[in-house]
């Protein structure tokens, strides 16, 4: 997929196939991510992986809105979760505490406790 999004930078490239072939690729990117059956872990590590293939550049994943959407409905779940057996977030609001279950998941991804 990077392959095909540089080939579709330029000018030059208004017309080129590559543009079409990025498209499939993105799209079916997009479907896999909505159908991936595994764990928010697995799902940030594959996140992290299609990241690394870009580069490791922190706003790879803008062209592939569904990771982004499928990694918060998990952790939004799990915040459910962890709230009912009792944790407590440092933040006060439903987003923060999202946003520190997909830090700790993406910290743990990061130690490689994930496999």
């Amino acid at each position: 997929f990077s392959h095909a999004e540089e080939f579709c930078c330029g000018a030059w490239a208004a017309n080129s196939p590559w543009i079409k072939v990025r498209d499939v690729i993105r799209e079916r990117m997009q479907t896999q991510v909505r159908e991936f059956q595994g764990s928010l872990l697995a799902l940030v590590e594959l996140a992290r992986s299609v990241r690394a293939s870009f580069g490791g550049d922190i706003d790879a994943l803008e062209s592939l809105p569904a990771f982004e959407e499928q990694m918060w409905q998990r952790a939004a779940i799990i915040r459910e979760e962890w709230l009912r057996m009792g944790w407590t977030f440092a933040q006060d609001s439903a987003n923060g505490q999202v946003s520190e279950v997909l830090d700790w998941h993406f910290r743990a991804v990061g130690q490689g406790i994930v496999r």
